[in-house]
């Protein structure tokens, strides 16, 4: 299977409720995450498993002096298996600060990741674009990632913001063939746009 070109993926929705707020003088925020995978990308051109998937998270974060905001999560993924391959469910986790806690310009770190349930998947069927075809039983090694990124938050609600996520856990492409690694092997981007009505 070649290159799937621009074609539409997946779409995950979701939503959040919250337990506890530091608004209301608990002494931190407590929240329940679920969100749910659609399956509305393209089996046949690799950008979809056809199956969706389910991710549920609880999640705690605390404000420190009001300059830094700390946040955590823990969570568990449950993945349905794909028509030609296994997939794996996983324990989600993930960690973060943002500074300053109070301004409109916010600076944010993370990092986050899953531990898979399972070492191996069983893939069956799967053609290459070069007539190759993957069947078997592969190795899985769990992600883990780090983020760097800053967010204009308006006054109004609204917030745009970018950053740099580093995958830790990423091997060079060299180790898979007569490839050149390029230094963005393991780099990735993210653009963020959105309005928060409590912001």
């Amino acid at each position: 299977q070649g290159w799937s070109g621009t074609t539409f993926g997946d779409i995950t929705v979701g939503g959040k409720v919250n337990f506890l707020s530091e608004a209301d003088q608990a002494p931190v925020a407590m929240a329940l995450r679920a969100m749910v995978k659609l399956p509305t990308g393209s089996t046949d051109k690799g950008t979809s498993s056809g199956q969706a998937d389910f991710f549920v998270d609880y999640i705690v974060s605390k404000e420190i002096n009001q300059r830094a905001d700390l946040s955590g999560y823990v969570g568990a993924a449950f993945r349905a298996d794909a028509e030609q391959g296994e997939q794996s469910n996983g324990l989600r986790y993930g960690f973060g600060v943002g500074v300053p806690s109070r301004s409109g310009l916010r600076f944010t770190a993370e990092i986050f990741g899953e531990k898979y349930f399972d070492d191996t998947i069983t893939s069956g069927g799967l053609t290459a674009f070069d007539g190759s075809i993957s069947d078997g039983v592969f190795p899985l090694r769990s992600p883990l990632d780090g983020a760097l990124g800053v967010t204009y938050i308006s006054s109004r609600g609204f917030f745009v913001g970018g950053g740099l996520v580093y995958n830790f856990a990423h091997d060079p492409r060299d180790e898979f063939g007569p490839y050149e690694s390029e230094t963005a092997d393991r780099l990735s981007g993210q653009f963020r746009i959105g309005f928060h009505p409590g912001a």
